[in-house]
């Protein structure tokens, strides 16, 4: 289970990722996605932000848990917000990932320059 003491960048394989350009723990920042559980509106507050290098920008949403039983309502609420916000268009490309373990975080970041990279988004010298 990876904790919330940690930042992603000290949760990879090494300290640095090259495609990273900056990223923050989402603490005070004021960053949530609302959703409705029950009836009844919540905000979800993701636990990181990551900038990837390239135009337009891209960021990632992570989500760092341990068990949290109400995880599929806020992964919903994600995909949704980051569909509208990618429709939309004006505030650069976003994706959602989700690691259970700190090796998984490596992966994600990788998984979203993957992306980048069919859609033609990513910076070449991003390996």
């Amino acid at each position: 289970m990876i904790g919330h003491e940690h930042s992603p960048l000290q949760l990879t394989s090494s300290n640095t990722h090259p495609a990273v350009e900056a990223f923050v723990k989402n603490a005070g920042l004021s960053f949530a996605i609302p959703y409705l559980y029950n009836g009844q509106p919540h905000d979800y507050v993701p636990d990181f932000l990551i900038r990837l290098k390239g135009e337009p920008r891209v960021h990632l949403i992570l989500e760092t848990k341990g068990y949290d039983p109400l995880a599929h309502v806020k992964a919903q609420a994600t995909q949704r917000w980051v569909a509208a916000v990618n429709a939309e268009g004006q505030y650069g490309r976003w994706h959602y990932a989700v690691a259970y373990k700190p090796e998984e975080v490596r992966y994600h970041i990788e998984a979203t320059v993957s992306r980048m990279r069919e859609a033609g988004t990513a910076e070449a010298e991003i390996t």
